[in-house]
């Protein structure tokens, strides 16, 4: 009340919402942006409301002090009720989408572990075999009746004879 301006004609003034609850509910830097922004409204309903309300209340609250002081704080605590609840449905969202992107990302990773572990089973597999071929091959090359036959020179041993592939 001592932060809204509610004259009989004209626009009505709120400085509260949107204003000086981002001290409470937002970063002091967005407060003190809004502040440099709107300083001449915020001095305006200063001087049109709530210095003649807060005269007021200081006038009446010596009268009937508990009833006053019960209304605005039930407002007060009302309103950083709302706002407290609606932050924890803000946090409890934000909360249950890192969860589902942890999630989905370990999805992805296990996917892509696989993947990878296939790809270097088939390589290993592809390795494997090219190793085999050419050791037939170099076999076939160095074999004492291939092209470049590997003749052992000590005498003491015979040669191993094998008859080639068409012989047999």
């Amino acid at each position: 009340d001592l932060l809204v301006s509610k004259p009989n004609q004209g626009q009505q003034l709120d400085v509260l919402h949107g204003g000086f609850d981002k001290l409470l509910t937002r970063s002091l830097s967005e407060f003190s942006e809004w502040y440099q922004n709107t300083q001449q409204v915020v001095n305006k309903v200063l001087e049109q409301c709530a210095c003649i309300m807060w005269v007021q209340y200081i006038a009446g609250s010596a009268k009937f002090p508990g009833v006053r002081i019960k209304g605005i704080e039930g407002r007060r605590k009302r309103e950083m009720g709302k706002k407290s609840r609606e932050a924890a449905k803000l946090d409890l969202r934000h909360w249950e989408q890192v969860n589902e992107r942890r999630y989905a990302l370990d999805l992805v990773r296990d996917a892509m572990s696989t993947e990878l572990r296939v790809v270097r089973q088939d390589k290993y597999g592809w390795i494997l075999h090219a190793e085999s071929e050419w050791q037939c091959h170099l076999q076939q090359l160095v074999h004492e009746r291939g092209i470049f036959p590997v003749i052992k020179s000590t005498l003491t041993e015979e040669p191993e004879w094998q008859l080639c592939p068409i012989e047999v």
